[in-house]
């Protein structure tokens, strides 16, 4: 049997501004809800979350995000942090931790973390594991930069930006068996699949598993062997995550409607199975 395929899909962007000896912000705010997943960033709409003037060596800031699960079952929260900008590679003297209250989960007591290397530790698109959380559970979790004690003159205003997206790993399943709500199905006809020049003659299912994310199952009118098609939601992907995909066999689609999906970018993969 193939393996169950599983993709982080990257639920929220949170924009993080580090500069020393000026303004540290982190962007946007407010509770975010996407999918059955939400995330409180305890600030009101519009304000920053996270805002310091002039930090020093030795300097420690904080702060706190809450997470819930809503989905009808449990879910691995992970965390992608994409760095988009930065001088002096300061990113180097920024000891990084998260977290959940009564355990760091990322660097303190597991080993001390830049956050250069939290940046290469979550390049994998399934990211750093959060935590696994129940329906229906919330779970706090705190963000900490401590700027090296240690650290030169050279970093005086120097500034890195970088990206935290917050997910969920989604299980495509496997064909025909896909749990999710049917969007379309047609039992004869011909359809397009993702890589192949000509339509396919056959039956074809479209599964909707939340989040804008799809699974199309086809099947032809011989034989037992089908191509599922995974549709996953790129809209908040970056480039080089994109790239990351593309490399893995991925297929890039610029708009869903073309497809019969909402109108939004895509990655797309066929796999086959047998019924």
């Amino acid at each position: 049997m193939k393996k169950l395929v599983r993709i982080l899909v990257l639920l929220l962007v949170i924009g993080l501004l580090l500069r020393f000896s000026g303004v540290e912000l982190f962007r946007p705010s407010t509770v975010r809800a996407v999918g059955n997943l939400v995330v409180d960033f305890h600030v009101p709409e519009g304000d920053p979350i996270f805002t310091v003037n002039d930090f020093k060596p030795c300097d420690v800031e904080e702060r706190t995000v809450d997470i819930t699960n809503n989905y009808d079952e449990p879910k691995q929260i992970s965390i992608i942090g994409v760095n988009t900008e930065e001088t002096g590679e300061i990113a180097n003297v920024i000891q990084f931790a998260i977290s959940n209250g009564s355990a760091d989960i990322y660097g303190g007591a597991t080993g001390t973390k830049t956050l250069k290397d939290f940046f290469e530790d979550s390049e994998d698109p399934s990211g750093v594991v959060l935590a696994i959380l129940d329906q229906n559970q919330s779970q706090n979790f705190f963000f900490t930069a401590t700027f090296e004690c240690d650290s030169g003159n050279e970093f005086q205003e120097k500034k890195v930006v970088f990206d935290l997206r917050i997910g969920v790993l989604v299980d495509f399943g496997e064909c025909p068996d896909v749990e999710g709500t049917i969007k379309v199905y047609y039992p004869e006809g011909w359809h397009a699949i993702v890589g192949m020049d000509e339509n396919q003659y056959g039956a074809d299912k479209v599964f909707d598993i939340g989040g804008n994310n799809f699974v199309q199952c086809y099947f032809p009118p011989s034989g037992n062997e089908g191509i599922q098609t995974n549709w996953l939601a790129a809209a908040d992907f970056i480039e080089s995550q994109i790239s990351e995909f593309i490399a893995d066999g991925w297929t890039f689609i610029t708009n869903g409607f073309d497809w019969g999906l909402p109108i939004q970018e895509y990655l797309a993969k066929n796999f086959l199975f047998t019924f």
